[in-house]
């Protein structure tokens, strides 16, 4: 191939000493499937252990359900924070932001980046939380109190049982409680291991900053291994989209830019070679802008 473009997603990922059964343990990417084969049945008891954005779909998928008699949200932090997606903060979002983050020293990166978690990372926007405490109301009014909420909380152990699990619950710094919990189900919105892409590019060696792959403004990957003399042609380019989160700012691991970054990436490949334009065809590539807030981590 001429150029290559890398565009993996990123892994399910469940914790070592959450991944003890996997009929009864699910990441929240698969949870419908067993939603689907009837696990979510009458008096069922699930737990959800997360903060994010598919942690609280969960439990207003749950909560619909009246056959469930119990939902437990298990989370580090508080629960449930919502999301902040002023306009503003959507701007950050983009294209043209990514640029400019990309100027910034590593340390002022890393600070803006701890600065804007709560734009995308273990938060729940407002419309579900809304949808989670009208939920919870109508069980009250009924005598029902199925929501259960553990914040400052972790699972220090997950036990197959016969005919369910058992976790080990114990509070984090101030909040020293431990407890135990029999359940059916443990649905792990936990997020996503982001290291596909490291095996692909080992043989090539690409230039690293504090563990991401070094991209340009096109994304195109930086290989200073690669010898001028193996290639009579012209050099071949590697592009990488998804993965340089630490270097190209936020947009980099979500869906709302996607397009946008694959259209910069398309205008690099075609003004990297000698094309000949298909009849009707526009011959670059128009930088689009995307509209309203489509923050959804990439899978």
């Amino acid at each position: 191939a001429d150029d290559v473009v890398v565009s993996l997603g990123h892994e399910p990922y469940i914790p070592e000493e959450l991944a003890v059964d996997s009929g009864r343990v699910v990441h929240s990417n698969f949870f419908l499937s067993h939603a689907n084969e009837g696990i979510i049945n009458a008096n069922a008891r699930v737990a959800v252990v997360g903060s994010g954005q598919s942690a609280g779909e969960i439990v207003r998928f749950l909560l619909q359900h009246r056959e469930v008699s119990e939902v437990i949200v298990v989370g580090r932090r508080h629960l449930f924070e919502q999301t902040d997606d002023n306009p503003f903060v959507n701007d950050f979002y983009t294209y043209p932001h990514s640029l400019k983050f990309a100027e910034l020293p590593l340390e002022d990166r890393k600070s803006f980046l701890s600065d804007t978690r709560n734009t995308n990372f273990s938060t729940v926007t407002k419309d579900v939380l809304k949808s989670i405490y009208d939920l919870r109301f109508e069980d009250q009014a009924c005598g029902r109190d199925r929501l259960r909420l553990f914040p400052y909380t972790e699972i220090t152990a997950a036990k197959r049982l016969e005919n369910g699990l058992r976790l080990d619950l114990r509070g984090i710094g101030g909040k020293p409680d431990s407890t135990t919990l029999e359940i059916d189900l443990l649905v792990c919105a936990t997020g996503f291991s982001n290291r596909r892409h490291l095996s692909f590019f080992q043989l090539l060696q690409p230039r690293m900053e504090d563990g991401d792959v070094v991209v340009d403004e096109s994304f195109e990957v930086g290989l200073d291994q690669m010898p001028e003399s193996c290639f009579t042609g012209p050099r071949p380019r590697v592009f990488l989209l998804n993965h340089s989160f630490g270097l190209r700012g936020p947009t980099e691991h979500t869906l709302g830019g996607l397009a946008e970054r694959a259209a910069v990436v398309a205008k690099a490949l075609q003004d990297g070679h000698v094309l000949q334009p298909a009849r009707g065809r526009p011959e670059t590539l128009p930088a689009a802008r995307p509209t309203g807030n489509s923050r959804l981590e990439t899978k």
